[in-house]
């Protein structure tokens, strides 16, 4: 098992982290373009680990500082149905979590999950927020909103 800096990723990495992040979450696929973008025309590169097992992308983490520069949000965690309940989750938000707060800038972080995925719980384990409704998706699922002040 190895944990990898998303600015270690191969371009394959990356194009397989594409496919990964749109099958775990196919209500919320990205264009090719949009995911390209966000790691490579942005000042705000994001920030995210990969975990491997025998080489392969078994569950990431990954968000990006607001133009503000005093919020992050993290815009994607994955974990393998494989790896689930092995705390994987847990450590790759933490490791994030120590690298948001080296950016002096940042006061906040905050992400945002359908109601269904059920993860207030988990969040508030690692010291987010009480959960909020903050809107909802295209089909009508509400959007929970959890932050984490860092500052």
């Amino acid at each position: 098992m190895e944990i990898i800096p998303l600015t270690n990723l191969t371009s394959e990495e990356l194009e397989k982290l594409f496919v990964l992040n749109n099958l775990a979450f196919p209500k919320s696929v990205w264009p090719k373009k949009n995911f390209e973008d966000y790691f490579t025309q942005d000042e705000f590169f994001p920030l995210g680990f990969v975990l491997k097992i025998d080489a392969e992308i078994s569950s990431f983490v990954f968000g990006k500082i607001t133009p503000s520069r005093k919020f992050f949000n993290i815009d994607s965690l994955w974990i393998s149905e494989k790896q689930r309940g092995k705390s994987f989750g847990k450590t790759l938000v933490e490791k994030l979590l120590k690298e948001i707060k080296k950016i002096e800038s940042v006061e906040t972080v905050g992400l945002r999950f359908r109601e269904a995925n059920r993860l207030e719980k988990f969040y508030q384990q690692l010291g987010f927020s009480q959960p909020k409704i903050i809107g909802q998706y295209k089909n009508g699922e509400n959007k929970i909103g959890m932050k984490l002040k860092i500052k």
